[in-house]
């Protein structure tokens, strides 16, 4: 088994460099990933994606969607208006509105329905529903958000009580389930449902909205003048909240990180819905090494948006600095499942990460998941075949092994590969 320490130890030295540090002046500029699908989910590729600005009269960039309907924008100037206009021949064309900010990728998803026989180009809403497979609630959540913006409020309903039921913390489901049980003028379970999402999520504004609307519908006078009293008082704290937060990206864009801090922190404060907020507050913290604080501020973000690709990975940082690998492993399935571009190869160097930290049980269930999403990858096999050596499972190993030399033969680690095979 000599030989086979002799490559575990090459193998610290080559995965640990899968994942270099990212610096906090690398954020400087904002990212827009966008995903274009047709009506079934499916990905359009070859897209023409032109990208302006009103507030940068000379600024242009045409883009086109890759064969997963994806596409990137990456601009220097953050906190400004873009206008994309998406168009390829057979499908309507869709103008939409973007605003890219500071320390975060943003991420929407953009459907241009087939032109069918005297169909006429027109511009369409854009839909940011995720096209992966998700966890139930959030699953449902979604499904009843797109059910809820074609009008079917009975599905919506359901589908938003069936997302309460499978996680009821899931606070924006609760807020647009008491949305809906308004429109249907079921008052009583419109208020329920409002005070849980104000439970959850204190001063949401669309609850705040939905609780004092039930008040007058159910005659409550007295209650729906406090109830609009606090509303009013949110929507102020809402705009100064988003002030003190632009103001924070700005510092955070000069770098000056203590009070870009100090900012994200008091708008959070004042508006505890704001996950932007929180999520800039994780960013700047998992950089300074404080995990503790980092991975507070980011499940506060995700317990907003649970879904949130950006907010994921500075909570997987965050729990990996903690030494909290069940969670980092949990938060990196998450990740995979909500971002294609993370998918099977940012499993694979998490799947890296866990090994060299000597987690064989996590690092494995991440490489079987890796595989599961690209089963051509080679990378993934080696290592499984490594954490094998490691439990001691010869015959487990044997066959990883060789699999991994079947698929990628000329890779830098084959050569190691063919002498643990020649020594198990």
């Amino acid at each position: 088994m000599s030989r086979g320490s002799q490559a575990l130890l090459v193998l610290l030295a080559g995965v640990a460099s899968l994942a270099p540090a990212i610096e906090p002046a690398e954020a400087a500029t904002g990212r827009l990933r966008g995903y274009v699908v047709d009506e079934s989910g499916e990905p359009i590729a070859g897209v023409s994606v032109a990208v302006t600005s009103a507030d940068l009269p000379d600024f242009y960039e045409r883009l086109e969607t890759n064969k997963r309907g994806s596409f990137t924008l990456t601009v220097a100037r953050v906190e400004l208006a873009y206008t994309l206009q998406l168009t390829k021949p057979g499908y309507r064309s869709l103008k939409a509105e973007v605003e890219v900010r500071a320390t975060e990728i943003a991420e929407e998803t953009y459907t241009l329905p087939a032109v069918t026989g005297d169909q006429t180009t027109a511009e369409l809403p854009t839909d940011s529903a995720a096209t992966v497979e998700q966890s139930s609630a959030i699953q449902a959540f979604n499904e009843g958000l797109s059910t809820q913006r074609a009008g079917d409020l009975a599905t919506a309903r359901a589908r938003f009580e069936a997302a309460v039921a499978q996680d009821p913390d899931l606070a924006p489901a609760h807020v647009a389930l008491a949305t809906v049980y308004l429109d249907l003028g079921e008052y009583e379970q419109a208020l329920a449902s409002a005070e849980r999402g104000l439970e959850l999520s204190p001063a949401d504004r669309e609850a705040l909205r939905v609780r004092y609307e039930a008040l007058l519908g159910l005659g409550r006078g007295d209650e729906a003048a406090v109830a609009k009293a606090e509303l009013e008082e949110a929507e102020g704290q809402a705009v100064t909240a988003q002030s003190l937060y632009n103001e924070g990206s700005e510092a955070y864009q000069a770098q000056d990180f203590d009070v870009a801090l100090a900012k994200f922190r008091q708008a959070a404060e004042m508006n505890p819905s704001l996950s932007d907020a929180h999520h800039a507050i994780a960013t700047i913290l998992v950089h300074r090494g404080d995990h503790a604080g980092a991975a507070e501020a980011a499940d506060r973000a995700l317990q907003l948006k649970p879904e949130d690709p950006r907010t994921l990975r500075v909570a997987y940082d965050a729990y990996r600095g903690l030494g909290d690998r069940a969670r980092a492993t949990e938060i990196a399935k998450g990740l995979a499942a909500v971002d294609p571009e993370f998918g099977a190869v940012g499993l694979l160097e998490r799947g890296g990460e866990l090994f060299n930290a000597g987690d064989v049980e996590g690092a494995r269930d991440l490489l079987e998941q890796a595989l599961a999403l690209d089963p051509g990858l080679g990378k993934a096999y080696y290592l499984l075949g490594l954490c094998a050596l490691n439990g001691g499972d010869a015959e487990q190993a044997k066959q990883h092994l060789t699999k991994f030399l079947e698929l990628d033969p000329d890779a830098a680690e084959a050569a190691t590969a063919r002498e643990m095979l020649g020594a198990i």
